[in-house]
């Protein structure tokens, strides 16, 4: 009998592991297409000072023929570039223009707002490989934990930040977690926003915490909300794991106005509701 309760047990832990694994890729449809490789070619180029240091890490679609859109990446703490590396290539290759920054500390916003007028200038600038190659009516951002506050603080705290039309906090901590200084403001968001954080993130950015920031938004905000289940704090970096279909959607849906991405959010029917394993979703103004 006991040899049996062993075996029951064993079974029953790989089940939970099988099931915890399933979860961590996306499954179908929308999410399934926009995790998919986009069809742009894709080129990476590094920006420094005047003595050699790097500034920022740039990827962008080479083979785009009409400016893009441009997504600026806040770090979490302690990470950069090469944390990323996979998922910023993915955003590139569905048409997106994406620079992330070298600062371990994001939670200002102030280095995120940056590489945006950095590139704005690369824009008007003759000589630069990004001479009216950015689409600059269509800014986006994206941040994991710190800088999921950053990006937030990046479109408030700054005037330059209204630009910025759409955002992602991925794995937002709750405030409770947030020094003072990077403290972030849900009620003065006016960018389309969508949270995503994971089930298993109960800790630092849970289900209860992000509802609670998606409550304190403006009414007539356009957001959403969604957590990943078997998904960590960190299950965005490398690759981006089970965030990368959802995530590719909601910058296609809002900064290049993708009708088929839009389905995934609005509509009769928004797949993301029905999508399996995702939970607590909620959205609002999506049409």
């Amino acid at each position: 009998m006991l040899n049996t309760c062993k075996y029951i047990l064993l079974f029953s832990i790989v089940l939970s592991f099988a099931a915890c694994k399933k979860y961590m890729q996306p499954q179908a449809g929308l999410e399934k297409l926009y995790a998919a490789p986009g069809s742009y070619a894709v080129s990476v180029t590094e920006l420094t000072n005047a003595s050699g240091g790097k500034l920022y890490r740039v990827y962008y679609p080479s083979s785009a023929s009409e400016p893009c859109p441009l997504i600026t990446w806040g770090n979490g703490t302690g990470a950069g570039p090469d944390n990323y590396d996979d998922i910023m290539k993915h955003l590139a290759g569905w048409g997106f223009i994406v620079i992330d920054n070298y600062e371990k500390n994001t939670g200002t916003g102030k280095e995120i707002l940056d590489a945006v007028s950095y590139m704005l200038a690369e824009n008007t600038r003759s000589g630069s490989v990004f001479f009216n190659r950015v689409d600059a009516n269509n800014i986006g951002a994206a941040g994991h934990s710190q800088g999921a506050t950053g990006i937030i603080n990046a479109h408030t705290r700054y005037p330059g930040g209204a630009a910025i039309r759409a955002l992602v906090p991925i794995a937002l901590p709750a405030q409770k977690w947030t020094e003072n200084i990077h403290g972030y403001e849900p009620a003065q968001i006016q960018a389309a926003l969508f949270l995503m954080s994971g089930k298993g993130d109960g800790l630092i950015s849970s289900a209860k915490s992000n509802a609670e920031t998606f409550a304190e938004t403006d009414a007539a905000l356009p957001a959403a909300m969604a957590l990943a289940a078997g998904n960590g704090h960190n299950s965005i970096t490398r690759d981006g794991g089970r965030h990368r279909g959802y995530l590719t959607a909601w910058f296609r849906y809002r900064l290049y106005s993708d009708t088929i991405a839009a389905a995934a959010f609005a509509g009769n029917d928004p797949e993301l509701l029905r999508s399996e394993g995702w939970k607590d979703v909620r959205l609002k103004n999506l049409e």
